[in-house]
């Protein structure tokens, strides 16, 4: 799954690869994905 890294906005366009659960829960958790819509299908994705 590839991600915006929100933390970077405005000023860069950063895209991340997340490919393991570890990668999720460390995007979740620094607020690289925002809002709970984002968050619950990031940890959808990172679980399958």
């Amino acid at each position: 799954v590839e991600i915006i890294d929100q933390t970077r906005l405005p000023h860069e366009l950063v895209i991340l690869s997340l490919r393991t659960l570890d990668d999720a829960v460390h995007a979740i958790r620094s607020m690289q994905v925002r809002g709970a819509p984002l968050i619950g299908v990031t940890a959808a994705y990172g679980v399958c």
